[in-house]
């Protein structure tokens, strides 16, 4: 399938934090938004720890931004989830959002892909993970069409995945399921 995302007065700018807080302003009310993100608070610390990130070389964040005007549509963040698994090796996870305006237009599409090549050539990890809550099936259909394979991973406990998985799910404070891409040849 096509990605129909070719508007050319979009940019995609790296790490911009000021851009990131328009959005939060504009859309943290929105059914849509991260709910663990909805806080001021909360949103100010992810800044702070994509930031970071950023700064150590360990992550990115790739908003879009339609112009003119300046106006931020969304967002791919990208981190390590883990650098070193005995079993698995180096894996980024990937969490995005969309405005509502930019939903069904490729966009979604566009981010991850933007944020696999990261992962895969800037990084070099041989993982994207996505934490998807069980209950967002938006976002899991959104995660099924990409034109990369994955593996949808539930808990099984003899998985080496199972102490990530556990570790998200807490974190998350909801029944999550692991979108899983590998990112080797």
């Amino acid at each position: 399938m096509p990605n129909r995302w070719d508007n050319p007065r979009t940019l995609f700018q790296l790490d911009d934090w000021k851009s990131l807080w328009r959005l939060y302003r504009t859309y943290s009310k929105e059914a849509g938004w991260p709910v663990e993100l909805r806080k001021q608070e909360a949103f100010a610390q992810m800044i702070e720890i994509w930031s970071a990130a950023a700064w150590l070389g360990d992550g990115q964040v790739e908003v879009a931004i339609r112009q003119p005007g300046a106006h931020p549509m969304g967002y791919a963040a990208l981190t390590t989830a883990f650098s070193e698994h005995p079993e698995l090796g180096h894996a980024m996870e990937i969490g995005t959002y969309l405005a509502p305006s930019a939903r069904g237009t490729g966009l979604n599409q566009t981010l991850k892909q933007h944020a696999w090549n990261a992962a895969k050539h800037g990084f070099r990890a041989d993982w994207l993970i996505a934490a998807i809550p069980v209950a967002n099936q938006r976002a899991a259909r959104a995660y099924a069409k990409l034109p990369f394979p994955h593996l949808v991973y539930t808990g099984e406990k003899t998985s080496p995945w199972y102490q990530y998985w556990r570790r998200r799910q807490f974190a998350a404070g909801t029944p999550i399921a692991l979108y899983i891409t590998p990112l080797h040849d």
